[in-house]
């Protein structure tokens, strides 16, 4: 944990050239500055999961250059409507990905999680699964009946 208000700075990481899996789950981040995981073209696997991180197209666009990124983790944190779409596109490598905490309804975590595996690309086992609520594999889900963004498109 890097304290309260954390700062990632483009410098933190620059003499890791070898870096292959990295962990900033629960450090509160807002934003991970561009560039700052460029040189990292050895990264497999990301945590990012319980930031406050915004997950759109420009915060996924710097790791396109991850070229071996295959697990990418980013639970709990709040997402555009079209991130299902971004994540495919951005990251083409990617063969598993975390979103426990999407706070979507069951149907449209139901059409996510279809799309994704359409991809190829299949959902990590939430850290800790709800068993009492409505979820799929484990993770939670609303019942509310609000429209999917991303209903009519196909990620592939």
């Amino acid at each position: 944990n890097l304290g309260t208000e954390p700062h990632l700075k483009l410098e933190t990481f620059a003499e890791l050239r070898k870096l292959q899996k990295l962990s900033l789950a629960g450090n509160n981040f807002s934003s991970i500055p561009f560039g700052l995981l460029s040189f990292k073209k050895n990264l497999v696997y990301l945590d990012l999961s319980s930031n406050n991180l915004h997950i759109s197209e420009f915060s996924l666009s710097s790791l396109t250059a991850l070229l071996y990124l295959n697990q990418l983790d980013i639970s709990f944190n709040s997402y555009d409507e079209y991130f299902p779409y971004t994540i495919v596109r951005s990251i083409p490598s990617l063969k598993e990905l975390g979103i426990a905490g999407t706070e979507l309804n069951c149907h449209c975590l139901g059409l996510l999680i279809k799309n994704l595996s359409r991809n190829k690309i299949f959902v990590m086992e939430p850290k800790s699964s709800v068993k009492n609520e409505s979820n799929i594999e484990g993770i939670f889900c609303t019942k509310n009946d609000e429209n999917c963004k991303f209903n009519s498109f196909t990620l592939i």
